[in-house]
């Protein structure tokens, strides 16, 4: 909690300046090399995914998807195969599309894929993080700790991304960072599908990291120990995964009282 004495940065203010990183990474970065209908697609599933318009089993009808964004099949069929490809979609013969249900040992796999990525990302860009570099995550783990004060686990959500997304681009390697992106969208996405509705949850899951959060995180960086690095990434990780696990358990244990309560999934 901040001293009384002190005055909260605003949401609006907190948010421009996490808009203002995000900015300055998507001007260096290069432009993908998807057509820009192709990637539209995506951004609108992917979005709705993670606002919870498309859940889990639902259907997505190419036809209807092409009404509401004013295009022909054709982008359509294209993205639909690049998200199936991506994990975000699944493909049942003589049924359809629908939103790919994420078991426990998938998002256990995209944990310990990203874990795999994160660690080796540390080895590479640790030694020569540059200052800026450096300041920019700094800046991230301050935008992160001012929307977790004021229970904005939205912009958490999204800052929290975007300072593992900069881990990976600091190394300068493009595959590296095209490989990750998929795996980070999704696993980050699990668990803030998970806690949005109770922003508290989420708080209380971040307090667990202790040591290991962001602020930590730089601080080694800052001083070069690629192993204490390391580690806080995996600790890091490990938390989130473990979190999404007891949560997920909860929820099935309690899904036949809601149900009976006429309280299940809307």
């Amino acid at each position: 909690m901040l001293p009384l004495t002190e005055t909260m940065p605003s949401r609006t203010t907190i948010a421009l300046e996490f808009e203002e990183l995000v900015a300055r990474h998507h001007k260096r970065s290069p432009k993908p090399i998807e057509p820009e209908k192709i990637q539209r697609v995506k951004r609108f599933v992917i979005d709705g995914i993670q606002r919870g318009d498309f859940r889990p089993g639902h259907k997505i009808v190419e036809l209807q998807l092409a009404g509401q964004l004013n295009m022909s099949c054709v982008p359509i069929r294209e993205a639909m195969s690049k998200l199936e490809q991506e994990g975000w979609v699944v493909r049942v013969h003589n049924k359809g599309i629908y939103v790919k249900k994420l078991d426990i040992d998938d998002i256990k796999e995209l944990y310990f894929i990203r874990q795999m990525i994160e660690a080796t990302a540390i080895d590479v860009m640790a030694p020569k993080i540059t200052e800026s570099e450096l300041a920019e995550l700094q800046k991230l783990s301050d935008v992160i700790e001012s929307a977790r004060t004021s229970l904005d686990m939205s912009l958490v959500e999204q800052a929290d991304s975007h300072f593992h997304r900069l881990l990976v681009h600091f190394t300068g390697n493009k595959h590296l960072k095209a490989m990750y992106e998929s795996i980070l969208v999704q696993a980050s996405g699990v668990f803030f599908q998970l806690t949005d509705k109770v922003p508290q949850l989420a708080e209380y899951i971040y307090s667990y990291l202790k040591d290991a959060d962001h602020r930590n995180i730089c601080e080694a960086l800052a001083s070069h120990d690629i192993a204490k690095a390391r580690r806080l990434v995996d600790e890091h990780l490990r938390i989130g995964f473990e979190s999404i696990r007891g949560i997920r358990a909860l929820m099935e244990s309690l899904k036949p009282k809601m149900e009976s309560n006429g309280l299940g999934e809307q």
